[in-house]
């Protein structure tokens, strides 16, 4: 088989392993049917694209404008294609008038009217002289410029929105989308590589580092407003143009009014599956100084959801101890990392020895420690130990 051949078989395959989506919307169902209408356009089977992009387009979060767009322009291709010159047409003008008026979008429309001998009042005409085209003088003038209006409109549109680079900004050259999400769009690798850096690491679905809507994280890193610091705040949307995420976070404690402000990548620090240490509970206080990973956030009562289970083992038994949830507020948190201990493992030649927790892996369920020597200097790095093995000794509890 070709590798064209060999991708229709992949996708459908995965459609399969999927199975019907259980909400009208999935992204990830759409995003499939996506790039198997590609595949199918590439070996033009129209019938079979245009089907997998109406199944996308059906699937695709109606707030997606960019991935709606490029549905839309894939669907138009095919039609003109098939020659269905007046279904093309009509999602071209769904883009035109619905999303944005883009160069792209106005080229094709002239394209595709100018097969069907059509002229649409949809896209104004760049001169307007009324009567004085009739001037023989003033038509020649008109002619002179409109010749040279191809060349201007590459740059400068009616609406003046274009399609242009995330990273440089340059429109009118040759743009690439992204192979994972189909969304952001480059002229070059390099673009493509300060764009990922910056921003669309997070933004990606694909990415590990993904940072979608809903999500809440701790603010860190602030210098001009480092009252800000440590509190915590959801994420809103992206804004990919600015490199930044627009949050939402309490004006007051007391007060439940809330602003919106933008955050750079570097300032948000997760929250969800984060490993801390419970610290000065004073009605649960036989879990103080066990290690727990936080689960979920209530913004109403400013509390964590915290699992006290993580490596909560039984030292004799070996079987897990504990159970449920515990509710707690940010004071009654340490963070792990740079916390001090004692490895109390008889069986590790570090036993008895001071250990400083420089990383948590909370699917292993271990952490990560540099061990020190008597005498303060660095001994070993990179030490995996349970954090049963691992004696935390809190301050005194209020």
């Amino acid at each position: 088989k070709s590798a064209v051949d060999k991708g229709i078989a992949s996708f459908r395959k995965l459609l399969d392993t999927l199975g019907p989506p259980a909400k009208r919307i999935s992204q990830v169902h759409s995003t499939v049917l996506l790039r198997q209408g590609l595949c199918y356009a590439n070996k033009r089977d129209l019938s079979n694209a245009l089907h997998c992009f109406e199944l996308a387009l059906y699937h695709c979060d109606p707030g997606d404008k960019e991935a709606i767009k490029h549905l839309h322009y894939h669907q138009s291709e095919v039609k003109e294609d098939l020659g269905n010159l007046d279904g093309a047409l009509k999602h071209l003008k769904f883009i035109w008038e619905r999303i944005g008026r883009y160069s792209t979008c106005a080229e094709r429309i002239k394209r595709v009217e100018s097969k069907m001998n059509n002229k649409t009042s949809l896209i104004p005409s760049p001169l307007n002289f009324g009567d004085d085209r009739h001037d023989s003088k003033m038509k020649e003038i008109s002619d002179t410029l409109q010749k040279m209006l191809p060349k201007l409109s590459q740059n400068h549109t009616a609406s003046g929105k274009m399609e242009r680079c995330i990273a440089c900004k340059r429109g009118g050259v040759k743009l690439f989308n992204c192979q994972a999400c189909d969304r952001m769009i480059y002229c070059s690798k390099t673009c493509q590589s300060k764009a990922w850096k910056s921003i669309h690491k997070f933004t990606c679905e694909s990415s590990k580092n993904y940072i979608k809507a809903g999500d809440y994280f701790r603010i860190i890193g602030l210098k001009s407003m480092k009252h800000h610091n440590d509190k915590v705040v959801r994420i809103v949307k992206a804004d990919e143009d600015g490199g930044r995420f627009v949050v939402e976070m309490s004006k007051s404690e007391k007060k439940n009014e809330v602003t919106q402000v933008t955050l750079e990548p570097q300032n948000l620090e997760k929250i969800f599956g984060t490993c801390i240490s419970i610290h000065r509970l004073k009605n649960a206080s036989h879990h103080n100084g066990k290690f727990a990973t936080i689960i979920s956030y209530n913004p109403l009562t400013k509390r964590f959801g915290v699992d006290p289970n993580f490596g909560l083992n039984n030292k004799d038994t070996g079987t897990k101890t504990g159970s449920g949830r515990l509710l707690i507020r940010q004071q009654n948190m340490l963070s792990v990392i740079g916390l001090k201990g004692r490895i109390v493992d008889e069986g590790s030649q570090y036993t008895g020895r001071i250990a400083t927790v420089q990383d948590f892996n909370c699917k292993l369920e271990c952490l990560v420690v540099e061990v020190l020597s008597e005498d303060g200097s660095l001994l070993a790095s990179q030490v995996s130990i349970e954090p049963k093995y691992f004696e935390n000794t809190p301050d005194d509890y209020a």
